[in-house]
């Protein structure tokens, strides 16, 4: 990951010819593919790229001595017209003075306006193209992105906040090698332009690190379904979802069928999974775990609807193979996890305590950094289902560093009865059902060899089981922030090094006070990474489900965001009521903003992943969060 050209703000005293710019040759940064001369210059009145209009298009690529040829990624503003095609962004421009690369475009005129094409000597082809629910003129950001040069080439294609558009291409065409650059082909005489050009050759770093989403479509048991372009092979992947399936970002009432899994190798995998029926005048909603896939999916009645494990993580990517097809199309919400400095991972299950108190738990090979805990309040061994929706995920770094969110839904009641609890002094919470009062509860002590320490705070006779999984390598920490009733900078600080990634779990409440829990089931899960050096924050993922309390009729909804990484809806009609973004990503830490403001502040727990520190101060520093000392303390502070 680095940014090796630009941006190019294409600032000239007189308009310049772009094979001329920003000087004469042999000192010229472009060279054109297609056209000549004044058909694309560097125009003196806006100080951009602009087209001429001229028939046929123009086409430009990188000649710059710092143009990577095989991993890349091209980013540029740009503008989309209302007719046809606008400016194009390209990647492996192969120099034979004819249209031979890969090109994505907005095409405005067509139902799906994101468009990726491959060029072969001149002949366009259209890989792929979707929905984003992007219209009319406008100035677009544009990213595309080119990674493989074997059997397989992955191209990825993002305009402005949308979910991107992949393609892999095993033709004899693919583009295995060669210069980025721009494209012109909208109608002739369209006025069209391209600025501050930018190129990153995403170069690896000692922790990787991509979000996204996946469909897991309806194909019978034994299909796959494929996340390429990662740039990187994950080691673990951390998955949530809701039973919604889109392009866009979307939110309304719904029956709901939420779930949260983990996998690192296709035998080491687990998953939970709750559903709320909505409009139910009897609530109906159940809970299920499984140590056998990664993502599942409930039926209203509580039975299994849809099955999903890990076939392979990939040298790029990671495929899932569907073991029960589902009823619908879903959309996996993704956040991947690689790099060197990954050196373990695993997974495990255990259950709750018979007295409280600390406990060791964990048969690792390896002293763990990290660990991230997942439940439905189910006692029995995974596979298996029970009524009543109780799911929980917590994490923690350190006795200091740990974060929780827990809700609840009360089964076969007249009225809905729901809750939620969320806060920074536990790292694990299960409320029962029917009061919505946290039962079992856990803080977390230290790391062992091959081992974690919890001190149960809590317990009943239920011997409920807790999934988890654990990471060593790299650095890790958890804190917290508070959203906003504003729009300034949410800005965390203190972290050890800058963020590959960060996942966000919230009750879009108030902090709770220990062992107290408040009406109206909401979770809010999200995340983004920062592996684009050009920029860091543009994938992020969210989703939100909301259950109503006291309701005659059982109201449940979702949201599914592009754009955020935390949101909050409302219970009555799951409109958006908040959305937080990620607004940067600095050396050590992050900065989030309201894109849309809360009525009042809601506290959101996160989990940092970046590079192992370098030097022996910090590998002091990582010991001491590793056994919970109070130096620790200073990660994930919150200033907001």
């Amino acid at each position: 990951m680095a940014q090796v050209f630009g941006p190019d703000t294409f600032t000239v005293g007189a308009d310049t010819n772009i094979d001329a710019y920003p000087a004469a040759s042999p000192n010229n940064d472009y060279s054109y593919n297609l056209g000549s001369g004044s058909n694309l210059t560097a125009n003196a009145a806006n100080d951009r790229v602009q087209w001429d209009g001229s028939a046929g298009g123009a086409a430009a690529r990188l000649v710059d001595a710092a143009a990577p040829s095989g991993v890349q990624e091209t980013i540029f503003d740009a503008t989309s017209i209302l007719t046809d095609f606008g400016a194009g962004v390209g990647t492996r421009f192969i120099s034979d003075g004819t249209r031979n690369y890969y090109a994505g475009y907005m095409n405005d005129a067509a139902v799906n306006e994101v468009t990726l094409f491959r060029y072969d000597g001149g002949s366009g082809i259209n890989q792929t193209s979707g929905n984003r629910g992007l219209s009319g003129a406008a100035t677009r950001r544009m990213r595309l992105r080119t990674i493989g040069a074997g059997t397989r080439v992955a191209t990825e294609l993002q305009i402005d906040d949308t979910r991107p558009v992949v393609f892999t291409d095993t033709s004899v065409d693919r583009k295995t090698s060669g210069a980025p650059g721009f494209d012109f082909d909208p109608v002739v005489g369209t006025a069209s332009w391209v600025d501050n050009f930018t190129i990153d050759d995403l170069a690896a770093t000692g922790f990787m690190a991509r979000c996204g989403t996946l469909t897991v479509g309806t194909g019978v048991a034994g299909t796959t379904y494929q996340v390429e372009a990662l740039g990187f092979q994950p080691k673990v992947l951390i998955l949530w979802w809701t039973k919604r399936n889109g392009n866009v970002n979307a939110a309304a009432d719904a029956d709901v069928s939420s779930g949260f899994g983990v996998a690192v190798t296709t035998t080491d995998r687990r998953a939970i999974a709750w559903q709320d029926d909505h409009t139910a005048s009897t609530m109906a909603t159940d809970s299920y775990h499984s140590d056998a896939a990664c993502v599942a999916t409930l039926t209203i009645a509580g039975a299994v609807d849809g099955l999903a494990d890990l076939s392979s993580l990939d040298a790029d990517g990671f495929t899932l193979v569907v073991d029960d097809a589902f009823a619908a199309a879903i959309s996996v919400n993704y956040l991947a996890l690689g790099g060197a400095d990954l050196t373990n991972a695993a997974t495990g299950v255990f259950n709750e305590p018979g007295a409280t108190g600390n406990h060791t738990e964990g048969a690792l090979g390896f002293t763990p950094d990290f660990v991230l805990f997942f439940s439905t309040g189910i006692g029995a061994a995974a596979p298996g289902a029970k009524v009543h929706a109780t799911p929980m995920v917590g994490a923690a770094t350190s006795s200091t560093q740990r974060g929780v969110t827990a809700i609840s839904s009360e089964d076969a009641v007249a009225d809905s009865d729901t809750y939620r609890y969320s806060l920074s002094s536990e790292c694990i919470a299960i409320l029962e059902a029917a009061t919505g009062t946290p039962d079992y509860r856990e803080d977390f002590v230290s790391f062992g060899s091959g081992t974690f320490t919890l001190n149960c705070i809590e317990r009943t006779a239920g011997a409920r089981r807790v999934h988890y999984l654990a990471m060593a390598g790299g650095a890790y920490q958890v804190g917290n922030l508070l959203t906003s009733t504003g729009t300034g900078d949410i800005a965390v600080t203190g972290l050890q090094n800058r963020p590959r990634a960060v996942w966000f779990g919230s009750a879009c409440a108030a902090e709770s006070t220990a062992n107290t829990s408040v009406a109206e089931a909401k979770f809010s899960m999200g995340a983004f990474d920062s592996q684009s050096a050009i920029d860091p924050a543009r994938n992020r993922v969210c989703r939100c489900t909301k259950h109503e309390d006291a309701s005659t009729a059982a109201d449940t909804g979702d949201a599914m965001r592009f754009d955020a990484v935390y949101a909050n809806i409302l219970v009555t009609t799951a409109a958006i009521d908040a959305l937080m973004d990620v607004k940067s990503v600095e050396s050590t830490g992050f900065t989030c903003v309201m894109d849309d403001v809360e009525t009042a502040a809601s506290f959101v727990w996160y989990a940092a992943f970046g590079d192992e520190p370098a030097g022996a101060g910090a590998a002091q520093f990582m010991a001491a969060a590793r056994q919970g000392a109070a130096t620790a303390g200073v990660l994930g502070r919150q200033y907001v």
